[in-house]
């Protein structure tokens, strides 16, 4: 039997079950654990807050990950972290200068 043109329609037996696990990933913040996946290290994670930092302009990302991996990291890994920190502090500080003219 040719299964290619066979359309499935799905009853809604599932719906809401789907959004009750997201919920719970979401409020646990499993999703933001570097230990919910198993292979990811702590220099992935390291460097996912900073893009994160980098993006959003909000330092307390890279602020957490040296906080919390900060004996574990490379100096250089610790010293770019802290020079990404100073870097988006002094733009927030030149938009503000800026904005207040």
């Amino acid at each position: 039997m040719d299964y290619s043109q066979t359309d499935i329609e799905m009853d809604g037996a599932m719906n809401g079950v789907m959004d009750g696990v997201m919920d719970y990933a979401m409020d646990e913040n499993i999703f933001e654990d570097p230990s919910f996946n198993e292979n990811v290290t702590i220099y992935d994670d390291f460097l996912d807050r900073v893009d994160k930092s980098i993006i959003t302009g909000d330092t307390t990302y890279i602020e957490y990950a040296l906080k919390t991996y900060g004996d574990q990291l490379h100096p250089e890994s610790i010293k770019m972290g802290s020079t990404i920190i100073m870097q988006i502090l002094e733009e927030k500080m030149t938009e503000f200068v800026l904005t207040s003219n």
